[in-house]
């Protein structure tokens, strides 16, 4: 029987299953698109990602996890936040990288 591999955090997907379905995310979600979130991509991510982790082939496990919805939508990308277009513009300079207009003396 295969073992399975290290390479898959399974809880990543588990947490991203339990946030979207809490009902903050779904208040939230409501107020940003006037509907609540179905959450169908997070649980599908999560069942791919327990397939995933069952594999014995860790570049195959890795393949699948480039391929999920966390990966290509969400993760650390803050060109991917959610609130992205919705609550705030993203900033082609972040606000720390912007030079103070110097006063003439």
């Amino acid at each position: 029987m295969p073992q399975p591999n290290n390479v898959i955090n399974l809880w990543v997907y588990m947490e991203e299953w339990s946030r979207c379905v809490s009902a903050r995310y779904q208040r939230d979600a409501l107020y940003r698109h006037g509907q609540f979130d179905s959450c169908s991509e997070q649980y599908s991510d999560l069942k791919n990602m327990v397939y995933a982790k069952s594999l014995s082939d860790e570049q195959k496990s890795k393949d699948l996890e480039t391929q999920t919805f966390y990966r290509t939508h969400l993760g650390s990308d803050p060109k991917n936040s959610p609130t992205a277009g919705f609550i705030w513009d993203l900033k082609k300079v972040p606000g720390w990288e912007v030079e103070e207009p110097t006063e003439a003396e």
